[in-house]
């Protein structure tokens, strides 16, 4: 993957050789660990040296070596064995990182920088650069999950944590304090305190060290002007300055730079007030101004750098004098940081920077676009591109944005950093948008994918009419102009997919496909996913092939989240064709995948879950199911993708309804119903759900509900039939069942086969053929209804189908044990009728040596159902014996014969099992 991290953000600032030392605040942090704090905050305004101390007391760190870590390491763990010491992870922290995404990647690359880490910490990365995310808790779990599983201790640095200014960042750090591993102790170096916003305290495991705390004594001033600043001032002076700078190290700073300058040092001290606006005041009329004029003009020219190299400073000023420069900066202490060990890369001190770049914007504000733009070409020639943009932004070079976005727009997909795609498309005018085709397509891609589809077509069409241009003026960018156009033929079949023009959708794929450079390898996916989306509707082998080809485009790409979802596509299919134990295989493969490469915890995964556990639930495997789909729904809820979130809920309910939990599946309806309010599901999931209701209402005979439904949605059996509405056909099939009007239901469902037949879907066929078996059966045509039967035996018997037949209740049970005892498929039939139901109060209790579900029933002959109807009533066996003119000892042996068919041990259990194989009525 490529480098997209500033590595002197994640470095502390060297130590300068002339450091005043503190060793009483060093000891402070020192017992901070000592104690088993979890979190050190510095919290003081600009200028009282949080930075500085933070750097001493780590190079001291280091300096120990383990010895003395190694007991704080006992201390908190009983065991000095058990953890060693790392070092420290360091993150030095600017505007942008208020961006939950650009903080957290930081985050991760600053762990990685520790000793001993190695890039160890992957898993989240991986999320954050997966194009769907989870959640941010998620992320932040399995990044505390890693962490734990780390054997060394180390500290953590958070420096000016103030910079930003973000709810979601303070969230996930409030998060991560509550989880903390006890490996990891965190600082945090801020301009705010605790009580201001920001960093929670920890549920009481605080250290806090304040600007009281910071403050320079009289001692440590006086060592500081002679050390650093090579003012020698009496006693006396010293801590008159002192007080009244309040032990401010950078108004201290300030006055001794003016004084290297006065006859009378003393004098100054006199006058020096310290209040913080006379000092700021000052820094500006006196310090800046009395710099010699390529002094003055070099800091005002590089004030609009965050970080900066001598290389970079020449670019801006237009000489080559920078190294010089920043030489004499650091000599002179001129609110400079260095960033490395070798002193190429420095910062302003933040008070110092501000107040530059406020004089700038004051006088000299016609400096600061041009500015910008020589920043900007500097970053492009040395291939930091996403600096590039910045500057090129705020030049308001738009023009010049615009071309860095659209070069380096591939590897920004790549690394799944859309957002920040959106924020710089979100800053480029609406013209240079519409001139650019390639970033008009970008942006339509962009809306339709957040769901804002209103001008994607308008968009799309824009980049169509601009390539046509392109291509006749400049005949030369005919290989580029035809990608581009490939890339708009994907989204427009992507729109129209989303519009059920299906037709068209399938031309614009087909073209998109003509037209995409085989290396082009994401697009391609793309095209071919819209094919698929579209043939699964209209072309079960079709759109089974298509998603085929997408996998292997999403490999060719390298793309584990691509390859992830081509392959739960796949699975859909896959469970269309009939082919359970196919798709169950590769749900269990892209799970393990998913495990090993960062995206376990995404709402993707847990789509991936949902199906497992409906795939599950088919084979009768409804324990593991509920298990599967249950985790896969925490998934999906935490995830923004609201179709993945709802096509779950489906699988949940389909689950839910194979278990026999009515109560818990209507309150799932009514939850999916509630949340189509808030937009949180789409409206063709709640209709779904609108539909399992009805069925379930079928189900425990509440005809009315149902009816009512029907007529809501103008359901009629004459009415034109398309796959997008099949679910809703069977249900109207079961209720005209239901209704006692079979014949309505014959010719709903013989038009209803026709079409699953001609679009290939086996299970949505062997789920009508069933249907329609039911129907025969209540119009008294029983040899009709086992021939249908077969039909939907010998499609579902290879795939291992299931519950598709128990689902259909007691009603198919008669009908299953009606075909067994014409001997239609024994050994299937057999396994079907052993997974209906018995209620858990009358469950049969088998002996040791018997396994039910593998019980080979037979079928009663006509003199056992009558004595099984005789028990049923509550007969005894001399009863039965007198009613049907039989010997007591007769009347034994049926009963025996009926509990071995049966595979049951007593008259209750047979009684039970005969319901719930339909051969008793109902109580």
């Amino acid at each position: 993957m490529p480098e997209t991290l500033l590595r002197t953000k994640l470095r502390p600032p060297p130590r300068r050789p002339d450091l005043v030392r503190r060793p009483r605040l060093v000891e402070r942090l020192n017992q901070a660990l000592r104690s088993a704090h979890r979190l050190t905050l510095i919290s003081a305004p600009a200028g009282f040296g949080k930075t500085t101390l933070i750097g001493e007391w780590m190079a001291d760190l280091r300096a120990q070596g383990s010895q003395d870590v190694g007991q704080i390491n006992a201390q908190i763990n009983g065991d000095v064995e058990d953890f060693a010491f790392a070092g420290v992870a360091w993150l030095s922290l600017d505007a942008g990182d208020q961006d939950p995404d650009r903080f957290l990647a930081y985050c991760i690359g600053a762990l990685n920088e520790i000793n001993g880490i190695g890039g160890a910490i992957g898993k989240p990365l991986a999320m954050l650069r997966s194009p769907v995310q989870p959640s941010l808790e998620t992320i932040l779990t399995s990044l505390i999950n890693e962490i734990s599983a780390l054997p060394l201790k180390f500290v953590f640095v958070l420096d000016d944590y103030h910079v930003l200014d973000s709810r979601v960042v303070d969230t996930a750090l409030a998060f991560l304090l509550e989880h903390l591993p006890p490996q990891m102790h965190l600082v945090i170096a801020t301009r705010r305190p605790a009580t201001a916003g920001g960093p929670s305290g920890a549920n009481g495991q605080l250290t806090e060290l304040r600007a009281a705390d910071l403050r320079f004594s009289s001692t440590e001033a006086a060592a500081f002007l002679k050390q650093m600043l090579g003012v020698d001032l009496t006693a006396e002076d010293v801590c008159a300055l002192d007080d009244r700078t309040e032990g401010w190290i950078a108004g201290l700073q300030l006055a001794a730079i003016y004084m290297q300058g006065q006859s009378d040092p003393s004098k100054y001290v006199e006058s020096f007030t310290g209040s913080h606006r006379f000092v700021l005041d000052y820094l500006i009329e006196e310090v800046l101004e009395q710099q010699p004029d390529e002094i003055y003009t070099f800091l005002l020219s590089t004030a609009i750098l965050d970080n900066f190299t001598a290389p970079l400073c020449d670019a801006l000023t237009g000489e080559s004098n920078g190294q010089a420069l920043l030489d004499r900066l650091e000599h002179a202490n001129l609110f400079i940081v260095p960033l490395d060990e070798d002193r190429r890369w420095y910062r302003y001190h933040h008070l110092f920077a501000d107040l530059l770049r406020r004089h700038l914007r004051q006088v000299h504000p016609e400096w600061i676009p041009a500015l910008h733009r020589r920043a900007a070409a500097w970053y492009e020639q040395q291939a930091f591109v996403a600096d590039a943009i910045e500057h090129a932004l705020l030049g308001h070079e738009f023009d010049h944005a615009a071309r860095l976005i659209e070069d380096s727009v591939d590897d920004i997909w790549q690394l799944g950093e859309q957002p920040q795609l959106r924020r710089w498309l979100a800053q480029l005018p609406h013209d240079v948008i519409s001139a650019n085709p390639h970033l008009c397509i970008l942006h339509a891609g962009d809306l339709f994918a957040t769901g804002q589809i209103e001008d994607v077509d308008h968009l799309i069409e824009t980049a169509t009419q601009s390539l046509e241009q392109l291509a006749h003026d400049d005949p030369q960018s005919a290989a580029r102009t035809r990608k581009l156009r490939g890339r708009a033929f994907v989204l427009k079949a992507h729109l129209l997919a989303h519009l059920e023009e299906d037709e068209r959708a399938i031309d614009h794929a087909r073209l998109a496909l003509i037209a995409l450079p085989e290396d082009d390898t994401t697009w391609r996916w793309s095209a071919l996913d819209s094919l698929g989306t579209v043939y699964g509707y209209i072309d079960t082998a079709a759109a089974y092939q298509a998603r085929i080809d997408a996998l292997h485009a999403a490999e060719t790409a390298g793309n584990d989240y691509l390859v992830l979802l081509a392959s739960l596509r796949l699975v859909v299919s896959l469970r269309e064709l009939g082919r359970l134990n196919e798709a169950a295989e590769i749900c269990r493969q892209q799970a393990k995948r998913a495990d090993e490469c960062g995206l376990a915890q995404t709402a993707l995964a847990g789509w991936l879950y949902a199906l497992w556990g409906e795939i599950r639930a088919e084979m009768d495997d409804l324990e593991r199911a509920y298990d599967l789909v249950s985790r896969g729904i925490t998934l999906t809820e935490h995830g923004a993708d609201v179709t993945l979130r709802g096509s779950s809920y489906l699988c949940q309910m389909r689950v839910l309804y194979s278990r026999g939990d009515m109560a818990e599946a209507q309150l799932l309806a009514n939850k999916v119903i509630r949340l189509a309010h808030t937009r949180e599901v789409s409206s063709w999931i709640t209709y779904q759900m609108m539909a399992w209701q009805a069925r379930i209402c079928i189900s425990q005979g509440h005809i009315q509900p149902a009816i009512r439904w029907a007529e809501q949605l103008h359901l009629d059996v004459g009415a034109d039939l398309t796959p997008m509405h099949d679910f809703d056909y069977g249900i109207l099939a079961r209720l005209l069942i239901a209704q006692g009007n079979p014949d309505d239901a014959q010719f709903l469902l013989e038009r209803f086969l026709a079409l699953a037949e001609s679009t290939g879907r086996t299970a949505k066929q062997i789920e009508i053929l069933l249907l329609l078996a039911l129907t025969h059966q209540a119009q008294d045509r029983t040899d009709d209804a086992l021939t249908v039967l077969a039909r939907a035996l010998a499609l579902a018997e290879p795939g291992g189908f299931v519950r598709t037949f128990v689902d259909e209740g007691p009603a198919l049970a008669r009908l299953l044990y009606a075909a067994l005892a014409r001997n239609h498929i024994g050994d299937y039939v057999q396994r079907l009728l052993t997974a209906f139901p018995v209620r858990a109060a009358e469950t049969p209790q088998p002996a040791p040596s018997d396994d039910l579900d593998n019980a080979l029933l037979e079928p009663l002959s006509e003199r056992e159902l009558e004595v099984l109807q005789l028990v049923a009533d509550g007969l005894t066996n001399p009863e039965i014996a007198e009613q049907l003119v039989l010997s007591l000892n007769t009347v034994k042996v049926h009963s025996r014969n009926i509990h071995g068919k049966l595979a049951v041990h007593t008259r209750t259990q047979a009684v039970a099992r005969a319901r719930a194989l339909g051969l008793l009525p109902a109580n």
